[in-house]
């Protein structure tokens, strides 16, 4: 497992929480992706939502 997905890469939040709201946060997403992308028809919309859902976590944990 990479350890980045436990919390403890820059933060003293408890693993467990940290797991409980990645795997919300990843369900939500990939019910929201796979909408888009059946809708669209298209594997394309499911790449720009995945890198800019990524770029918008990136941004949120820097600050």
């Amino acid at each position: 497992m990479v350890p980045g997905c436990f919390g403890d890469y820059h933060s003293a939040t408890p693993r467990w929480w940290s797991l409980l709201f990645f795997t919300l946060d990843i369900g939500a997403a990939s019910v929201g992706f796979a909408w888009f992308r059946l809708r669209s028809g298209r594997v394309w919309t499911g790449v720009i939502l995945h890198a800019s859902h990524n770029l918008f976590l990136q941004e949120a944990s820097i600050r």
